[in-house]
């Protein structure tokens, strides 16, 4: 480029800032310009173009206080006397390297150049899995959508976040969270933040629900040996729905009771039958 063979002296050295030296996309940056000589006659900022070259955006020239435009300049592009570059509306292809050139008196000059990030902002990411239910046992991926340049993904259930370990990977830096062999306290609602150096954003909740087989029941109590007369009240209910009890209550108790009690539970969505039998005794 133009610029390639210049050389800037051992005094003063300007110096050029990004402000912010992250933006968002569609907003405004500032190259603030350090260390200006006081006898400096023109101030000209250069952009890179896709070969690699310097093509000039602007020039002010003290002398007449008049701003010059190059064949770089869109439009956005604000030279100040104090020779910073305010640049509205960036966009993905501002994110090259400018340049500025401060030439003085008796041909001295000096160079300074300088690159800022420009992100998007992000919207709301979406959940997406093959499957609203999947089996206990088997495997299960959950992906934070769509795909972004440069972003950083968390992942929390029931509102905790969540990490690597040995039933949870996560791949594609994070945007993937896989499950190996989900049981059924992975149930639960999943959510994904993104997250670039200018915006963040929570995605709505994803309940993951687990299909499992149909657990014994339990009754209770174990051993029945009941007296006549007496009042016997007998419960069923199953490890997963322990608020859900089936209550079998016999007053005045007698010898005609005596025999087999069968608690049956029906999984409708597995078609599956558990039963759980207890023998009443006098």
């Amino acid at each position: 480029s133009l610029l390639t063979y210049w050389t800037s002296p051992t005094t003063a050295q300007v110096t050029v800032e990004a402000v912010p030296p992250h933006v968002a996309e569609g907003k405004n940056i500032l190259l603030l310009l350090r260390n200006r000589p006081e006898t400096y006659q023109i101030l000209t900022w250069f952009k890179e173009n896709l070969n690699g070259q310097d093509i000039v955006i602007a020039r002010f020239m003290k002398s007449s206080g008049t701003n010059e435009t190059g064949p770089a300049y869109s439009g956005r592009e604000t030279l100040y006397p104090n020779g910073s570059l305010f640049i509205q509306n960036v966009t993905q292809e501002d994110a090259r390297a400018f340049t500025i050139l401060v030439t003085g008196e008796n041909s001295y000059f000096s160079t300074a150049k300088v690159r800022f990030q420009v992100h998007p902002l992000l919207t709301n990411p979406k959940n997406t899995s093959k499957s609203f239910y999947t089996w206990e046992g088997s495997p299960v991926a959950l992906m934070c959508e769509p795909k972004t340049q440069n972003t950083t993904h968390l992942w929390r259930r029931n509102g905790q976040s969540l990490s690597e370990e040995d039933r949870l990977k996560l791949s594609e830096g994070n945007r993937v969270l896989i499950l190996l062999s989900v049981v059924r306290t992975d149930t639960g609602p999943y959510e994904c933040a993104r997250r670039n150096p200018v915006s963040a954003s929570p995605s709505d909740p994803f309940t993951l629900n687990i299909t499992y087989g149909q657990d014994v029941p339990i009754t209770s109590p174990s051993n029945i040996h009941f007296h006549s007369r007496t009042n016997l009240s007998l419960s069923c209910q199953i490890l997963t729905h322990l608020h859900s009890i089936l209550e079998l209550f016999i007053p005045n108790i007698n010898t005609n009771n005596r025999g087999s009690c069968t608690c049956l539970v029906y999984n409708l969505s597995l078609a599956s039958v558990r039963t759980q039998s207890r023998t009443l005794q006098s």
